[in-house]
């Protein structure tokens, strides 16, 4: 039985030119670093993407709360002065 195996082993690996094995292994290196740094560089982009749309983002969100009209200014003591029902009634004039 473990004859047999051994001879099944014999004839598989006699079926397997190991002439070329270096090249193949220093081929799959290269493959495998080509990936990596197409990987690398498709990271690097979306992060600048990212960056320019947080940074753009954050110039139009200050833009924006410049030129907004922020109201009448509550007061120090009457923060909620604004839902007084008097206020309501007669429009926040005095």
């Amino acid at each position: 039985m473990i004859e047999d195996d051994i001879g099944a082993l014999v004839k598989r690996d006699a079926l397997v030119s190991l002439q070329t094995l270096e090249a193949d292994i220093w081929r799959q290196e290269a493959i495998a670093v080509a990936a990596m740094r197409a990987s690398h560089r498709i990271a690097s982009w979306q992060a600048a993407i990212l960056v320019a749309a947080v940074m753009s983002s954050a110039a139009v969100g200050i833009l924006t709360a410049a030129r907004a009209d922020s109201g009448p200014r509550p007061h120090l003591l009457a923060a909620a002065e604004s839902l007084a029902p008097s206020n309501r009634l007669f429009g926040g004039q005095r």
